[in-house]
């Protein structure tokens, strides 16, 4: 027997977390002026679309380490910029 199609589409897809990170900043950080953004903030953002904390660490790392962010201390906080590279992803 075929699935509810109604129950299908009120199951959204599931996105993976580099893909919403990549929709946030591409709206909201991409061509302005925005300072570094704190972990606790991507975490937070991730964390309300259902992605646990550790797979949004590991995003962010993911991220880091192929040029798409840059991450600069602040003390014992993390912030993130988008990079030259990551902006030209995003365009």
């Amino acid at each position: 027997m075929s699935a509810d199609p109604v129950a299908q589409r009120a199951t959204p897809a599931r996105r993976r977390p580099q893909q919403l990170l990549l929709g946030f900043l591409g709206q909201l950080v991409l061509d302005h002026e925005v300072p570094p953004i704190g972990s606790r903030v991507f975490l937070h953002l991730l964390g309300e679309l259902g992605v646990a904390e550790a797979a949004g660490r590991a995003t962010l790392a993911r991220m880091t380490r192929r040029g798409l962010l840059e991450r600069r201390q602040d003390g014992r906080a993390a912030r993130y910029v988008l990079t030259a590279s990551g902006a030209d992803t995003l365009r």
